[in-house]
């Protein structure tokens, strides 16, 4: 555990009476957080309320900043707010609860939290518009910026079908 870290916090006080509660503000990057194409590129501001249990900690908070990405259809750069609720156990090594954090030295590294929280709720393939119209397929074009100047393509599969339009026509 880095103890130089702004995450990291001693909860000594707070292990010795259950019941107590400790609310921590943390304004700082978390290393590392990226998935796939989405990043956190700045700091990520936490604010975490720390809840002795009997035997452990109950750490519930909100994460909020700003990813970076690129929409998946048209690959514009997007910077996008987000807002994430988390919250998760602490407990000592060798205790008998099989899910959650471990305290260390009565130390509690929330960075591990904020950043499984926030990675698992980073959109997967972001999107800079709900109908973002994407790039043509032929020539690259952003259709969001109106239609490319390529021929359409015509599905030989179905020229029967147009034969018989022109017939009837």
């Amino acid at each position: 555990m880095r103890d130089h870290s702004p995450f990291v916090f001693d909860v000594r006080e707070l292990l010795e009476a259950p019941g107590t509660r400790r609310t921590i503000k943390v304004d700082a990057p978390v290393l590392e957080l990226q998935t796939g194409i989405v990043s956190v590129p700045g700091d990520v501001h936490s604010e975490v309320v720390l809840e002795a249990l009997d035997g452990g900690l109950l750490a519930r908070g909100t994460m909020t900043g700003d990813y970076r990405s690129e929409c998946r259809r048209c690959l514009r750069e997007l910077r996008s707010p987000f807002e994430i609720k988390g919250d998760e156990v602490y407990r000592p090594k060798n205790d008998v609860w099989e899910e959650g954090y471990e305290i260390k030295d009565s130390k509690v590294d929330l960075e591990l939290m904020v950043r499984d929280a926030v990675a698992l709720n980073l959109p997967a393939n972001p999107l800079c518009k709900q109908d973002c119209a994407g790039l043509c397929s032929r020539c690259g074009a952003d259709l969001n910026e109106g239609p490319c100047d390529c021929p359409e393509e015509v599905d030989e599969r179905w020229s029967a079908l147009g034969d018989l339009r022109r017939l009837n026509g």
